[in-house]
């Protein structure tokens, strides 16, 4: 004669699970995933800009444009770390998880949940002044990845506010080659971003290599650092239309950031 589990081979799988479980808590193999924190901060490099009394800056551009920023702000929409690439190792919980839904069956999914948010991101949709720009605390978030490579930062409109339907506006006088100035403004809603290796701040020749930041007991922390310098460099202000002029400076914005380690693991 069988026994009763004998005819329901899915229990014994589930009693097995359960006890090879606890024999593995018992000896002490860890149950989850390190976890760790991610802080972010916005900030300006001045470079060869030059603050002016009042609020606004100047520039001598690339192009040979003296450029006096009097108004202006940017949206800082959104920025995020990138995992390095790696094999996800199962770990005791997850593996009990999916053997239990093997066992009880397939889950219902629903329309606009998935699995493919990045626990890294922060969204501030941060409107950030151009006249007097400052340094800003973006938040923080904790994240189980294990090390991150890059990190990803974008230019978007605004929803509301001052800002709304615009991702960028600045405005002031440009004083041409030839020594005439005339006033120029610069207003646009286009979207834009980039991808950048993490870098070590203040690095140099070898050392700016890119490097991954190690989640782990201590907080990493990345400053997005952009440059006031380069801005309008690129930028034909007798020559270009308004789009262009507007696609130069995100260009030239997004191109020019710095993602730092300044807290935390680096290698």
């Amino acid at each position: 004669m069988y026994s009763r589990l004998s005819r329901h081979p899915k229990r014994i799988a589930l009693l097995l699970a359960l006890t090879i479980a606890l024999a593995l808590v018992i000896v002490g193999l860890p149950a989850q995933a390190e976890s760790g924190s991610i802080t972010y901060r916005a900030a300006w490099e001045w470079g060869e800009a030059i603050d002016t009394p009042g609020p606004g800056w100047e520039v001598t551009t690339d192009l040979g444009y003296r450029v006096q920023v009097e108004k202006g702000a940017v949206v800082f929409y959104s920025a995020e770390l990138l995992a390095c690439e790696h094999e996800h190792t199962e770990t005791l919980w997850q593996w009990l998880g999916n053997l239990l839904g093997d066992l009880t069956g397939p889950t219902t999914a629903y329309a606009g949940h998935t699995d493919e948010s990045n626990l890294a991101e922060v969204m501030p949709i941060l409107v950030e002044s151009l006249t007097g720009p400052a340094t800003t605390e973006l938040g923080s978030v904790q994240v189980g990845e294990p090390a991150y490579c890059q990190g990803h930062y974008l230019v978007a409109r605004a929803a509301d506010g001052e800002m709304a339907g615009r991702s960028l506006t600045v405005s002031g006088t440009v004083t041409g080659p030839d020594g005439t100035a005339q006033p120029f403004a610069i207003d646009t809603a286009l979207a834009w971003g980039t991808i950048a290796e993490l870098q070590l701040p203040y690095a140099t020749g070898d050392d700016s290599a890119a490097i991954h930041g190690e989640i782990g007991n201590d907080t990493l922390e990345i400053v997005i650092d952009r440059k006031l310098d380069t801005l309008f460099d690129g930028v034909d202000f007798a020559g270009m239309d308004a789009t262009e002029k507007a696609k130069t400076v995100l260009r030239n914005l997004t191109n020019h950031t710095a993602l730092l380690i300044v807290s935390g693991i680096g290698h």
